[in-house]
């Protein structure tokens, strides 16, 4: 896969990201790890399943992929754009049958909270290039340290005491 193809995952990727960690989505995963027919994702653990507002913030979240690309390369052709999203248009379409609510206002909204947060979705697209998947924990970690609230020294810290904990062996539970 060239970088150009991946840079466009990574952003599309973490437009979900970004505006799943600001409308209180909890991403559990964003991956540009291709699984599947899809080239990434992202997984979210919960959030607001039944209310108009819940439902309305998922479909921006799903919206967001797509105009993090466009916001990245305003440029690009759209068809790129849409071949990306296309699964993400059709869940979408799922929620919009339930709301009465105007999809063009939904992207509009989607395209203003990335705006809002472009140093985010910015981060979150590189470190998906530097370590292809990230975990809540880390994604939770970005937006603090977009917010003020956390340093890249946390983040190190926290990738550092992961790596020890994945590389220390597992009991068996059996004394000597």
């Amino acid at each position: 896969m060239s970088t150009f193809t991946r840079k466009h995952i990574a952003y599309h990727e973490a437009g979900h990201a970004a505006a799943n960690l600001l409308l209180d989505h909890n991403p559990s995963i964003a991956t540009i790890a291709p699984r599947g027919d899809t080239l990434g994702r992202v997984e979210q653990l919960d959030g607001d399943m039944f209310s108009v507002e819940g439902v309305t913030n998922l479909i921006v979240a799903l919206y967001a992929g797509a105009e993090a690309q466009k916001l990245y390369e305003p440029k690009v052709d759209l068809l790129t754009v849409a071949l990306g999203a296309h699964s993400d248009d059709e869940e979408a379409d799922e929620y919009l049958r339930l709301l009465d609510c105007d999809e063009a206002s939904l992207h509009a909204h989607a395209s203003e909270l990335l705006q809002a947060n472009w140093s985010l979705v910015e981060r979150i697209a590189a470190e998906l290039m530097a370590h292809v998947t990230l975990n809540g924990d880390e994604l939770d970690i970005l937006l603090d340290i977009h917010r003020g609230d956390a340093t890249d020294e946390d983040l190190t810290h926290y990738r550092a005491i992961s790596a020890r904990a994945r590389a220390r062996p597992l009991s068996t539970g059996r004394q000597r």
